[in-house]
């Protein structure tokens, strides 16, 4: 095993580490021998965020680098392994602090390095009854189609599309990970009064058994702190609430835990303070203590 995969400790990043205002929607995946992280970062910002890049950490303990620039607000990168290359999902919102002029996409890139992306296509976008749409999470089934769970919102209520946040969660299915049909709604995934007064957010799907798979969703209440919630379905269409998980020692100051992904045994988080700075975290997970069906087939992995 490379001596990259044999250092201990989490994967840790500060945004002051890159002279970031906040690093945010961390995505870990491997490649070349080597375990990498994707991720999120705005330069800039005051009490709120403002525009995201998309940056690449190449191993643990590396400089970070910027491999995707944007000129509008970015969120949720999710990467799929595909023959020879890699497609990346991200959510794109154009003029986000415009009412007026303000959309919401999920479009595609592509790379066979993680490093030099090309643009590919536009998979999902808002609409009239739903104009925000973000965080879609992909996996490609064993008949080779992909099913695709996403987070949309409603027309917001203070003239501006973006702020309802009363989230909801859907998927969709596709032939070929870039046209996606008729929107659907999951079985069992439903808000659940005083637990998600505002709804679920950011899906995170996962193959975690022979014929088993997990959702990790962030949980979303009315003071608008985040935590996870995890299901499980065999047939990615109808879920069973397994329960919550909670980071373990936040930093000091922090409100709540956003947008986890599972890598091999190691969920990764964002934590964020009332500012909205941002850390990123990576802890070992125990799935076996929410599900013991998954012990046989979840192999820890040491970062």
């Amino acid at each position: 095993m490379p001596s990259e995969m044999n250092r201990s400790g989490p994967f840790c990043l500060d945004p002051e580490a890159i002279g970031a205002f906040a690093v945010n929607t961390p995505f870990l995946l491997e490649h070349e021998g080597a375990v990498k992280m994707l991720f999120i970062a705005s330069l800039t910002g005051d009490d709120h965020e403002r525009n995201y890049d998309l940056w690449l950490m190449p191993g643990k303990n590396a400089q970070p680098r910027k491999v995707l620039s944007f000129h509008d607000c970015v969120h949720n990168p999710w990467v799929v392994r595909e023959d020879g290359f890699f497609r990346l999902y991200i959510t794109v919102m154009e003029n986000a602090h415009d009412p007026a002029r303000y959309r919401s996409s999920i479009r595609t890139f592509t790379s066979t390095d993680l490093v030099n992306w090309r643009h590919e296509a536009e998979v999902i976008a808002g609409n009239a009854t739903f104009p925000e749409v973000e965080g879609v999470s992909v996996i490609k089934r064993e008949d080779g189609r992909y099913v695709g769970y996403f987070t949309v919102a409603a027309a917001g209520d203070k003239e501006h599309p973006r702020f309802s946040e009363n989230y909801t969660v859907f998927y969709a299915l596709s032939d070929d990970g870039i046209r996606f049909g008729e929107w659907q709604w999951p079985e069992g995934m439903e808000p659940v009064a005083g637990e998600s007064d505002r709804g679920l957010y950011k899906p995170n799907i996962y193959r975690v058994g022979p014929s088993d798979y997990a959702c990790f969703v962030s949980v979303v209440p009315w003071l608008h702190r985040f935590h996870q919630m995890v299901y499980r379905s065999r047939d990615l269409h109808r879920w069973e609430k397994l329960g919550p998980w909670l980071p373990p020692n936040p930093e000091p100051g922090t409100t709540h835990a956003l947008k986890a992904t599972l890598f091999r045994g190691h969920l990764t988080y964002a934590l964020r303070d009332q500012r909205f700075r941002t850390w990123i975290r990576t802890v070992p997970i125990d799935l076996t203590a929410l599900c013991p069906d998954w012990k046989r087939y979840h192999q820890p992995f040491r970062l």
